[in-house]
């Protein structure tokens, strides 16, 4: 066994104590136990040493497949000589005499009703607890041999065989093959990850995603170390893992970094160009010829073929769907998808090396050589040169903006032509440098000019430039390729930094630390799927953007005499004017290296908007007035994600000595004081007068949002016949942002509902007033907690202001049968207490309401709730309380909460579930200040 934390691997053989070396199972216990299935009996580890159990115990076999723990926290052992169960006392054993469809027994699942499913080299047997009922090819079954199960979010079994994939909904099989698209018929491993697509892994195909349509293949060609995938896993930050035996692991991250090569079948590793075709197939000219990449696989074209040159500068498709390929020193060669025809300076081309190809409105086609600009009407070519009023003859770029204008860009400025005459551009007009290598508009009407020679990259109006370089936070002044992707993001390749991403206010650069395979981008291209392509000379790197924000949090406050970590603290008071104070703050982040975290902050009684962003993670400011001011920080990710910001407020108050009655003369002091203890108390008068007027508003108007945000609460548990319901919201402030609600459904379902807007005091509580009138409005449709989810956040989205999102989760609960389902949007792991020392989380995670336009939400199967069985749901208020002495330790970063829920006596009641909660958080925490709202609602089943 290798045992992985991120960093290391330790590894356990016989040595320490395993039965065997040969590994072919893993579970973890409801106790945190791990059980490993060997070929020499099964193994249980508690962190410290191996237990292991054999045929001498009871076992029926020692060779094990598979390992299972049912609900009621029974083992159920898979062997070749038929099943195993323990109780953690005796083995009980099956086998066909027992009416086991098989003796070798290679997967265990127990499906959402209690039932179970073995599958086996002779087809698949149901257990109800008392008799087998069996399924093979007779009934369905594409290959009696079934080596995985699985029961997917929607309640179907998928059995993975040696014949392909089946799909069981109760009633019948669908079966999937290679004929479907799936990469290879034995099918050994099934696996649905977070967003709901299932991942099948196969003997020599690799491994297949579905989404409920189609398969998409991974294989070698794409970085999967072998194409056997034995095992499948997805970890809790979201990384999938592929196990294949006798050749180590692949991580999967559907963000991030792919890179290819010759290796993958590239034709070459030195990629000047990329063009995506109306077709989706991406092109690559490299020095040695054509790739075309249809998303599985590179076909190669080359002089071999008929291409006139196999140094590929350029790529343009033209309006009747022919390819066109400037070489350099070649000529052009038009490839109609058949065979090449080729042109060079014999047909009147300025020049053989041609940079860039482009057809206008007009249709005629357009070709930037060492010569000039040549155009052709498919007949002919005419040519223009300096003679004719171009800048320069060397052109490298060609692009025609919305207003069908010509632009050039040459060694010796950029030149517009209106079909005409041409209008140059250069250093005097306010370019940044004269050698515009690359032009791009963006979907603004901005014109972006891309040069060489150290200048960095100019944005035109139409009426003056501005110029962009490493200073304002570009990678490096060569830019040689420029490209807008469908969010918006402009991307600048560099010469030697990587590639810059600005979304208008900030800059980000991606390079070899971030995965990139090479330092010089020379071209980039966007796919139909979002994936961004970059053409390099080391090979072409496909990358992934990851839209999930980063967290920051606020540190420490420092000052000239005194210095405080701040933990969860929101205010720092009696903070002198004139004194320095120095903030400092942490990305929580895991995508983007230390350097190159970027932070925004502002002081919003003195900053109208966010200041520039910088990688300082360090605020200094002195204040010259006395007052409160709130510090706001948001952090920056690789992928230009802004942060929620963490905020935090400072009391700035004057120091003793600048009192004025120092400053009178010693002669009429007694004078003086009387003076100014007159003037002090008049103004005292007023300012207090003023003061208790505004608090008298501010406190009415936050007797008024009180008022309509304790309304969200109910006063009182709904009654439903065989169920207990209690819950609770205490609030950090006089007005919450988490409220909980019980709303009945049109199907006689109960829908629980827990929740925790962002924002505090009345910003909090008018959120959270928005998102339950949408809620109820919502819940009158009577569709799942995930539909529920998915169009709350479609109504939310919109109405929300930057930075606000709602977390919410919703469980909805059938009265007659005790059955719910779940779904999350943010909230923490609930937790369902089965009976004493037996807890379990359900984990399912979604995005927080209205954080992004287009989330999707998935839900458990339906679940029993048995007798005396309850489950508890909370906020991050619970979650995230701070220890009493150390307030970067969090309450579920200890063991507490699940060691109190195993405690808890059956008989205890909801409410009593409850208090317990809320007494172990107050004494965890002490006195430390309530920073969040705390809500807790339990359903228990009597």
């Amino acid at each position: 066994i290798s045992q992985y934390d991120g960093d290391k691997f330790v590894n356990f053989t016989t040595h320490d104590g395993l039965p065997n070396n040969s590994v072919q199972a893993i579970h973890q216990d409801s106790e945190g136990f791990l059980w490993f299935g060997t070929r020499g009996g099964i193994s249980r580890y508690d962190g410290d040493k191996f237990v292991n159990f054999t045929i001498d115990d009871g076992l029926i076999s020692n060779s094990v497949w598979a390992i299972h723990q049912d609900r009621d926290g029974r083992f159920w052992f898979g062997t070749n000589g038929g099943i195993s169960q323990y109780d953690g006392d005796k083995f009980v054993n099956f086998t066909t005499h027992d009416g086991l469809v098989s003796y070798f027994v290679q997967a265990i699942h127990q499906d959402s009703e209690g039932f179970f499913w073995f599958g086996t080299n002779g087809g698949i047997s149901q257990y109800d607890g008392d008799k087998f009922v069996n399924f093979t090819t007779h009934d369905g079954l594409p290959n009696n041999s079934v080596q995985a199960i699985h029961q997917d979010s929607e309640g179907f079994l998928w059995f993975g065989t040696r014949g392909g994939i089946s799909r069981y909904d109760g009633d019948k099989f669908v079966n999937f093959t290679t004929d479907d698209g799936l990469p290879n018929n034995i099918v050994q491993a099934i696996h649905e990850d977070r967003e709901g697509f299932l991942w099948f892994g196969t003997s020599t195909g690799g491994v297949s995603r579905y989404d409920g349509d189609k398969f998409i293949n991974f294989t070698t060609n794409k970085g999967l170390i072998p194409n056997y995938v034995r095992a499948i896993h997805q970890d809790r930050e979201g990384f999938l893992w592929f196990g294949s035996p006798g050749q180590g692991l692949s991580q999967y991250d559907s963000s991030g970094f792919i890179n290819f090569t010759t290796a993958n079948g590239l034709v070459s590793n030195t990629v000047y160009t990329i063009y995506r075709d109306r077709e989706g197939f991406i092109w690559f000219g490299t020095d040695s010829g054509i790739s075309q990449y249809d998303g599985d696989k590179f076909v190669n074209y080359t002089t071999n073929d008929g291409l006139v040159q196999n140094d590929v500068i350029s790529i343009y498709e033209d309006r009747k769907g022919f390819h066109w390929f400037g070489t350099q020193n070649g000529g052009v060669s038009r490839y109609d998808g058949n065979q090449f025809v080729n042109y060079t300076t014999n047909e009147g081309l300025a020049d053989n090396s041609v940079w860039a190809v482009h057809q206008d409105r007009e249709g005629f086609l357009w070709f930037a050589t060492n010569g000039g600009i040549s155009q052709y009407d498919g007949d002919k070519f005419v040519n223009f040169t300096t003679n004719e009023g171009l800048a320069e003859n060397n052109v490298t770029s060609i692009y025609e903006d919305h207003d069908g204008f010509l632009w050039f860009g040459t060694q010796g400025g950029v030149s517009r032509y209106d079909g005409n005459q041409f209008v140059n551009f250069t250093i005097n007009n306010g370019l940044v440098a004269n050698t515009v290598w690359t032009i791009y508009q963006d979907r603004d009407g901005f014109l972006w000019f891309g040069t060489l020679g150290g200048g960095g990259v100019s944005r035109y109006d139409g009426d003056k430039f501005v110029n962009f370089t490493t200073n304002e936070g570009l990678t490096q002044n060569d830019v040689i390729s420029i490209y807008e992707d469908r969010d918006g993001f402009l991307w600048f390749g560099t010469d030697s930094g990587g590639v810059s991403q600005y979304d208008g206010t900030s800059w980000m650069s991606l390079d070899t630390r971030d995965g990139l395979i090479n330092n010089q981008v020379l071209g980039i291209s966007q796919d139909s799927d979002g994936s961004l392509w970059f053409a390099t000379l080391e090979g072409v790197t496909q990358y992934n953007p990851n839209r999930v924000p980063p967290r920051v949090r606020i540190v420490s406050v420092q000052t000239d005499k005194t210095s405080a970590q701040t933990g969860s603290l929101e205010t720092i008071n009696d903070i002198t004017t004139d004194t320095r104070v120095t903030i400092q703050y942490s990305s929580i982040d895991f995508k983007t290296v230390k350097e190159k975290r970027q932070y925004r902050v502002r002081i919003k009684e003195i900053d109208a908007d966010w200041r520039k962003p910088t990688l300082s993670d360090t605020f200094n400011i002195s204040f010259d007035k006395p007052g409160t001011y709130t510090f706001e920080v948001v952090a920056i990710d690789r992928d230009l994600n802004y942060s929620v910001p963490a905020s935090l407020t400072l009391t700035v108050v004057l120091p003793w000595h600048q009192n004025g009655w120092i400053l009178y003369p010693l002669g009429s002091a007694i004078v003086g004081l009387i003076l100014f203890c007159g003037i002090l108390a008049h103004r005292y008068y007023h300012q207090r007068q003023q003061v208790l007027a505004y608090q008298r508003e501010a406190v009415s108007e936050l007797a008024d949002a009180q008022e309509m945000q304790m309304g969200l609460i109910p006063q009182t548990a709904p009654e439903v016949p065989g169920l207990e319901v209690a819950g609770v919201c205490i609030s950090a402030r006089t007005v919450s942002g988490d409220f909980f609600d019980y709303v009945p459904l049109s199907d006689g379902t109960l829908a629980v509902v827990l929740a925790d807007v962002t924002g505090k005091g009345m910003k909090g509580a008018m959120n959270a007033v928005l998102s339950s009138g949408v809620l109820h409005s919502e819940a009158k449709s009577g569709v799942s907690p995930s539909q529920m989810l998915q169009a709350l956040n479609q109504n939310l989205y919109p109405r929300f202001q930057r930075y606000t999102n709602c977390a919410m989760a919703i469980l909805t609960i059938d009265p007659t049968d005790k059955t719910f389902r779940y779904a999350n949007a943010g909230i923490p792991y609930p937790i369902i207490k089965h009976r004493e020392d037996d807890v379990e989380e359900l984990p399912i995670d979604g995005t927080p309401l209205g954080a992004f336009r287009f989330s999707e939400y998935q839900e458990t199967p339906s679940i029993d709730l048995k007798p005396r069985n309850a489950i508890i749901l909370f906020s991050d208020g619970i979650a995230e309380a701070p220890q009493r002495d150390n307030p970067d330790r969090f309450y579920m970063e200890t063991d507490r909460l699940v060691d109190l829920i195993k405690g808890l006596d059956e008989t205890v009641s909801a409410e009593g579930v409850i208090d317990a909660i809320i007494s172990d958080v107050n004494d965890f925490s002490g006195d430390a200040q309530q920073n969040d709202d705390m809500t807790i609602v339990v359903i228990k089943a009597l």
